[in-house]
């Protein structure tokens, strides 16, 4: 491990050497979703869906090239995401229920990327990269409409609130970023 860390260090300083790192703000849309675990004991709901929302991200991107290919990116964002989900259960005439929800998340990621680029700095160039985004949950909300019949007693809720980290959902995530294009 030691020695990856100063292999690492190395690149970064002979990195610095030949070129200089681009900087800039990077603003993006798309559709997000979330994976939701399947309900457990005593409530086992017959049936499930997710659906994606609108999402977006706005902040600043540093691009340090490590070779004349090769590029570590990182950044900081400010991105919204979230989902929408529904399920229920129907047991029988006297007890089934239909839940709707959709959870919107605000977080602050610090994307870590390794880059190669087809091409030098100023011509047109093809590029693909892996890496991974540790985020933090900065808040969000959520609203959710219940209504079913219970012991032959219809019901209608509807709850809304705020998405409080490591209180509504863990605080800390992690996920994987696979990226591609031409600049």
């Amino acid at each position: 491990m030691k020695s990856f860390f100063l292999i690492y260090c190395l690149l970064l300083i002979s990195s610095a050497i030949y070129a200089q790192p681009g900087v800039g703000p990077e603003v993006g849309i798309g559709m997000s979703t979330m994976r939701f675990a399947p309900s457990t004991h005593p409530i086992l709901y017959t049936s499930g869906a997710a659906s994606p929302v609108f999402s977006g991200k706005v902040g600043a991107l540093i691009d340090i090239p490590l070779n004349k290919h090769t590029y570590f990116q990182s950044g900081i964002y400010v991105s919204h995401k979230g989902a929408e989900r529904s399920f229920s259960f129907d047991t029988n005439d006297s007890f089934n229920e239909t839940v709707h929800q959709t959870i919107y998340l605000n977080y602050l990621e610090l994307p870590l990327c390794v880059v190669v680029k087809s091409a030098v700095q100023g011509k047109g160039r093809f590029m693909a990269g892996l890496g991974v985004i540790p985020a933090y949950i900065a808040g969000g909300s959520y609203q959710m409409q219940d209504k079913g019949v219970d012991q032959g007693i219809a019901f209608n809720t509807n709850t809304s609130g705020k998405v409080i980290a490591n209180q509504t959902f863990k605080g800390f995530d992690i996920g994987a970023s696979i990226t591609a294009g031409y600049e």
